[in-house]
């Protein structure tokens, strides 16, 4: 078999991230959240819900795989086309290497050099251990309560005008936590 490595001969190494598995931060301004690399997509999606956010990265492997692990491997899946690569959706990663840590954030736009981040996203951890991670979130989508609710608030849309310049396109949406009955 080409490529293989006699068992023997290897050194393996396992690492286990299950302790870092809390949400640092959220920044309910600029829609960004920190997150520890040992959260597993489940628990992540847990606990930005309890603060009004989604991540929405839906790879195949989301029970599973942890924040870490997707940044570790440029995650992507064919249920987050929506919202894009994994990578995309970094802002800062701090990484643990054997000359100290590094803690790698966006700068703003220029041509004075390379985004380090990218040497270290999708580096399967050949540069260091991928601990901390700031990621775009989004606000959770509102969900109605009921068919009912859903059908009153339908019956109160304004018919819409015949012109299109009078039309008020983007139609707005109610906030999350608006009742229809009202």
């Amino acid at each position: 078999m080409a490529g293989r490595i006699p068992w023997r001969s290897c050194l393996l190494r396992n690492l286990d991230l299950r302790r870092l598995d809390q949400l640092v931060e959220v920044d309910d301004v600029s829609w960004t959240a920190t997150l520890q690399a040992g959260l597993t997509g489940p628990a992540a999606e847990e606990l930005l819900a309890a603060r009004g956010f989604t991540l929405g990265h839906v790879p195949q492997s989301f029970e599973r795989a942890t924040i870490g692990g997707y940044a570790a491997t440029r995650s992507a899946g064919q249920l987050s086309t929506g919202w894009g690569r994994f990578d995309a959706l970094v802002e800062r990663v701090r990484v643990a290497t054997p000359s100290g840590d590094l803690d790698l954030g966006r700068a703003p736009g220029s041509a004075a050099g390379p985004d380090l981040r990218q040497l270290v996203l999708g580096s399967e951890g050949a540069f260091g251990v991928i601990t901390e991670l700031t990621l775009r979130v989004r606000p959770r989508p509102c969900s109605w309560p009921s068919a009912a609710a859903r059908t009153r608030a339908t019956t109160r849309i304004p018919p819409v005008p015949a012109t299109p310049a009078t039309t008020p396109w983007p139609i707005p949406t109610p906030p999350c936590g608006w009742s229809p009955s009202t």
